[in-house]
């Protein structure tokens, strides 16, 4: 049988409801994706003026039914993140990316830096995010760092953000059930095939002969049309819809 439950209510007395932090994020699990909350410069990841580092704009993401601000604070309007040094003969990608941590000893979401492994410019690939065992990443940007690398001059950021595989944007998860919508269409079309105007089975319009299409036109034509009649004796025949005036 199926189990019924419910959230978010005061206790009363005796009766006492309590309720965890991820109760809450499953609820809006519910209704928002995990993402970021638009584009532009929220969460942007660019390179800093000096030293080896990148810095984060300020933002807001949500992950999970978490959410994640980064605000400003006065004399430091970005997060600035320093990279690993860069090795001296391979390539390298980071990632840079917001990690959920659900572990009893975290519960968090901060930006982090997952390096990747050296290899040769042919060969190189980003690191692989970690969604499981209480964590879940989303990378805001790729960075590769070529050998030797001292400044960020040499670096090369791929903008990540709107990449719905690694991270993407928030989104509503309400949709609209369109099933029974399109019964009724799959029966007008139906419909409209018996008439003429399609084949019964399959093709199209195009695959009628010219005089089908001629002969279905009229036949639908005479269908729809109303007729006008007059005359001294009462009216006989005719279709719902006519008009007749009777006149001595």
């Amino acid at each position: 049988m199926a189990k019924e439950s419910y959230r978010f209510f005061d206790s009363a007395g005796e009766d006492r409801r309590i309720h965890q932090a991820n109760d809450f994020a499953e609820f809006m699990g519910e209704f928002f994706s995990t993402g970021i909350k638009n584009g532009g410069a929220n969460l942007k990841v660019e390179k800093a003026e000096t030293g080896l580092a990148v810095f984060i704009r300020p933002g807001f993401a949500a992950i999970e039914g978490y959410a994640y601000w980064l605000e400003p604070e006065e004399g430091n309007e970005t997060l600035v993140l320093p990279l690993p040094p860069a090795h001296q003969s391979l390539h390298r990608i980071d990632r840079i990316v917001l990690r959920l941590s659900n572990r009893q000893e975290d519960r968090f979401i901060r930006a982090a830096i997952i390096s990747g492994e050296p290899a040769s410019a042919a060969s190189v690939q980003p690191p692989e995010l970690t969604r499981e065992g209480g964590y879940y990443e989303i990378s805001l940007s790729r960075v590769l760092l070529p050998p030797g690398s001292l400044t960020t001059a040499p670096l090369q950021l791929t903008d990540e953000r709107l990449d719905a595989s690694v991270c993407g944007l928030i989104n509503g998860l309400i949709t609209l059930d369109g099933s029974e919508f399109q019964a009724q269409a799959d029966a007008i079309l139906e419909n409209l095939a018996t008439q003429g105007y399609l084949p019964l089975t399959g093709g199209n319009v195009d695959e009628l002969t010219v005089g089908e299409r001629e002969l279905a036109f009229v036949e639908d034509l005479d269908a729809f049309q109303r007729k006008i009649l007059h005359g001294t004796a009462e009216p006989s025949g005719g279709q719902d819809g006519d008009v007749y005036i009777k006149y001595s």
